[in-house]
């Protein structure tokens, strides 16, 4: 995408706020994503780039202009932000990303049961069994790719789990989402968004005769309000689970185990003193934030002194704000011990993501059982391969095991 042709900025956009940036396109990327955009918090805190997200529009990098953006969905509007259902030629919104108050509350609450306390309580010795046997069965290799053999599969067969989707199908399923989420072409997207669509609207008719447990027949008995949610309703709904389930918990995990393998110190501290470990994870979220959410501007307005008109499109690098010099002393040091860590990588506001009490608690069962194994270290002679293509990720993670056996 970063070759097309860049449309001229509108007339509104001064000059010298045109910065026609890309995470994608920084030198050392391919290392670190964050280290390598480090720079963002040089630039003015609002400005327009042509490629943001291969869309124009505006990047907010500042963490508490952006806090207050996702504060404001009466301008910052969610209505069509990601456009991914366009796409298809569908005509209406993913449910509830794209919804604004205060109808987002109604499509919220209608699948947030499976997101409780008691509910997650009720999970947490099959989610811990699921972390020793995986964990397990790399005991005996001396260098493993973690994102393939952990990383990646145990949060998602816990969502498969979850909406009642096969586990077998695992692979097929990531292939679509690595379409729509890192595709590097809007051809490659809207064939991840078909092959997500095609299979949805084969499974979702044979859910609705046979409701079982599970957070998709959840989505089918669903109401909004008083009335039942409609066949588009569930759709939507279902087609953002799908996506949001199979990769932002991966992503994340992956970029922590990371800098665990390139700092063996705060491995040995985790390891020393695992009471750490609920803190260290909100400074892990905190330093390594992996999405940006775009909006879409409701009204002309002036943001900061920025003119902003009806229409224009926002990105809220959220992927960037928990490294902002001005929200966090010392941001780009990883501090396990930091307090009170406000971060913004689940969002802020009505939009704060619904699943994060659940990927919270995979990452602590998951650093909980690691650290009680042996230590890990990059695997010799190879090295970690990360991008900023859309979600922040790793793409590959080579470790080796750094003194004896995992238990």
């Amino acid at each position: 995408m970063s070759g097309s042709p860049l449309a001229p900025a509108p007339d509104h956009v001064p000059p010298d706020l045109v910065i026609d940036y890309a995470f994608s396109d920084q030198p050392g990327v391919d290392r670190c994503p964050f280290s390598a955009n480090a720079r963002i918090h040089d630039l003015p805190n609002v400005f327009y780039s042509r490629r943001a997200r291969a869309k124009p529009g505006w990047v907010i990098a500042a963490a508490d202009y952006i806090r207050e953006a996702y504060g404001s969905p009466e301008i910052f509007s969610s209505r069509n932000a990601t456009g991914f259902l366009r796409l298809l030629g569908k005509d209406f919104d993913l449910i509830p990303v794209e919804i604004d108050p205060p109808a987002h509350r109604l499509y919220r609450s209608a699948i947030a049961g499976r997101f409780t306390p008691a509910v997650l309580n009720a999970m947490e010795d099959s989610l811990r069994a699921r972390a020793r046997e995986m964990l397990s069965s790399l005991a005996d290799q001396d260098t493993f790719e973690f994102e393939t053999a952990y990383g990646r599969p145990y949060p998602v067969q816990i969502f498969l789990d979850l909406m009642g989707l096969p586990k077998e199908r695992l692979q097929e399923f990531v292939a679509w989402e690595e379409q729509l989420l890192h595709g590097d072409s809007l051809e490659v997207v809207a064939d991840g968004a078909r092959k997500i669509t095609s299979y949805l609207e084969a499974v979702i008719p044979e859910r609705k005769a046979n409701l079982g447990d599970d957070l998709l027949s959840d989505i089918i008995r669903a109401k909004v309000g008083e009335r039942p949610v409609t066949d588009d309703e569930i759709f939507a709904m279902s087609f953002l689970l799908f996506f949001g389930g199979l990769d932002t918990v991966a992503a994340t995990m992956t970029f922590i185990f990371k800098h665990l393998a390139e700092n063996p110190e705060d491995q040995a501290l985790l390891r020393a003193e695992p009471e750490l470990i609920p803190g260290a994870i909100e400074e892990f979220l905190r330093a390594y934030s992996v999405v940006s959410s775009p909006r879409v501007v409701a009204e002309d307005i002036e943001f900061h002194g920025v003119t902003m008109k009806k229409g224009d499109r926002v990105l809220l690098a959220a992927a960037l704000a928990g490294r902002d010099p001005e929200a966090f002393d010392n941001a780009a040091k990883v501090d396990l011990r930091r307090k009170n860590v406000r971060h913004l990588a689940f969002a802020s506001g009505n939009h704060i993501c619904l699943g994060a009490p659940l990927a919270r608690r995979e990452l602590r069962i998951t650093l909980e059982e690691w650290m009680r194994a042996s230590p890990f270290e990059i695997a010799p002679g190879d090295r970690a391969v990360t991008r900023a293509q859309g979600v922040f990720d790793v793409q590959r993670l080579p470790l080796a095991w750094t003194k004896g056996r995992s238990r």
